[in-house]
C-alpha cells in the first residue's frame, strides 16, 4: 500500500479487517473492502448483548457498572464503525497529498517507538485474560474497543508522522534560506536579484506551509469523532477498574493475577492517552518553528541590509505563518495538548478522591 510507506504490511491487513483503512493503492475502495469489518462489529454487539441479557453472579453494584459499560461499548462501536465509513474517502484524498510533497527525513524511529510501545502493552493485557477471574465474553466487550481504538491511534499517528516529516522538511528549507541570506550579508555582495530570489523561495515555503496547516487540520477533523468515542471509553474503563482495584483491596480480597492484569491495563490506557497528546504537540511543536525562522531571516536583513519593499515582504510572510498557526481541538471543546492530558489525570485522581471517601 503505496500510501502508508512506513506502515508493516501486517499492521495495515489489521487497519483492513477492522474498517480502519478500507481503500488500496490509488484506486476507489471497492464494496468488498467497504463491508469486511462488519462481521467483526456484529459478532460483538451480539456478544455484548448475550452478556447484558443473562443473569451475573457478581455484587450488584458491579453487575450495574457492567451492563451500563457494555451499553456503551455498543455504541461507541456502532459509531466509530460509521465514521470509519464516512470519513475512508477524505482520508485518501489527503494521504496523496502529503505523498506528493518529497521528504528526505527518515522518521521511523519515533513512530515505530510508539508502535511497539502500544502493541506490547496490548499484548501484555491479551496475556494475562486467561489468567484473570472475569467471565470471557467480558473480556471480549472490554478487549475488542480498545484494540480497536489502539490501531485507530497507530494509524492516526502513521498519518501525522507524515505531516510531521514534511513540516521537517519545510523548517529546513527555511532554516538554510536564512543561513544563506546571512553569509550573503556578511561578504557584502547583497544584490537586488539574490534578495528577490531568497524572498520568493521563502514566500513559496510559506504557502506549501500553509497548505501543509490545512491538510493536518482536516486530518484531526476526521478523526475528532472517533478520538471522542475512544476518550469516553478510555475514562470510563479507567474509573471501573480503577474502582474495581479499590473494591478488591478495601474488601481484602487476596491479590492475584486479576490485580497485575487490572494494572497492565491501566498502564496501557495512561500510555496510549500519553501517546494521543504527543503526536499532536509534536506536530504542533515542529509547524510553529517556521515563523521564527521566518523572522529570524527577516531580523537579519533588517539590521545588516538596505530595507526595500522585496524584504520587507518577508515580515508579511511572518505575519502569515502567524496567521495559520496551527492548533489541534476535538471540534472546539477542548484543545488536544498536555493541558488536556493534565485535565483528564486530575478528573481521574477527582473520581478516586470520592470512591475513596464514600468508602464504595
Amino acid at each position: 500500500m503505496s500510501l502508508l510507506k512506513e506502515t508493516p504490511y501486517i499492521q495495515i491487513c489489521v487497519y483492513k479487517i477492522m474498517g480502519i483503512v478500507q481503500f488500496s493503492e490509488l484506486k476507489k475502495p471497492r464494496l468488498l473492502e467497504r463491508l469486511w469489518c462488519v462481521p467483526f462489529y456484529l459478532s460483538f454487539i451480539l456478544l455484548c448483548w448475550h452478556y447484558n441479557t443473562h443473569p451475573h453472579p457478581d455484587v450488584v453494584i458491579i453487575e450495574v457498572i457492567e451492563i451500563i459499560c457494555n451499553l456503551e461499548n455498543i455504541v461507541c462501536m456502532i459509531t466509530t464503525c460509521f465514521y470509519f465509513y464516512r470519513r475512508n474517502n477524505t482520508l485518501q484524498s489527503v494521504l496523496i497529498k502529503i505523498d506528493k510533497i518529497r521528504s528526505d527525513h527518515d522518521t521511523t524511529f519515533t513512530n515505530r517507538s510508539k508502535r511497539i510501545l502500544l502493541i506490547s502493552l496490548l499484548a501484555l493485557i491479551f496475556a494475562f485474560a486467561p489468567f484473570m477471574d472475569t467471565p470471557p465474553i467480558f473480556l471480549i466487550y472490554i478487549y475488542f474497543p480498545i484494540t480497536v481504538n489502539c490501531f485507530d491511534l497507530l494509524f492516526l499517528s502513521d498519518i501525522m508522522t507524515s505531516i510531521y516529516a514534511k513540516f521537517k522538511l519545510i523548517n529546513r528549507k527555511f532554516e538554510l534560506q536564512a543561513y544563506s541570506t546571512c553569509k550573503i550579508i556578511k561578504l557584502k555582495i547583497l544584490q537586488q536579484e539574490v534578495a528577490n530570489s531568497e524572498i520568493q523561495l521563502m514566500n513559496e515555503l510559506s504557502y506549501l506551509h500553509s497548505s501543509l496547516v490545512q491538510i493536518a487540520i482536516t486530518v484531526c477533523q476526521n478523526f475528532t469523532i472517533t478520538i471522542l468515542v475512544s476518550l469516553v471509553l478510555w475514562f470510563q474503563n479507567v474509573i471501573t477498574t480503577i474502582y474495581y482495584v479499590l473494591y478488591q483491596s478495601i474488601h481484602d480480597i487476596d491479590f492475584n493475577l486479576d490485580h497485575v492484569g487490572n494494572l497492565i491495563f491501566l498502564l496501557y490506557s495512561f500510555g496510549w492517552l500519553f501517546s494521543l497528546m504527543e503526536i499532536f504537540t509534536g506536530v504542533e511543536a515542529e509547524a510553529s518553528k517556521a515563523c521564527t525562522l521566518v523572522h529570524s531571516a527577516w531580523h537579519k536583513y533588517s539590521a545588516e541590509a538596505k530595507i526595500n519593499p522585496k524584504i520587507r515582504h518577508l515580515q508579511l510572510i511572518s505575519v502569515r505563518l502567524l496567521s495559520t498557526k496551527l492548533r489541534f481541538s476535538a471540534r472546539g471543546f477542548f484543545d488536544l495538548d498536555w493541558k488536556f492530558f493534565h485535565l483528564m489525570v486530575a478528573t481521574v485522581t477527582t473520581y478516586v478522591v470520592i470512591l475513596v471517601q464514600l468508602y464504595i
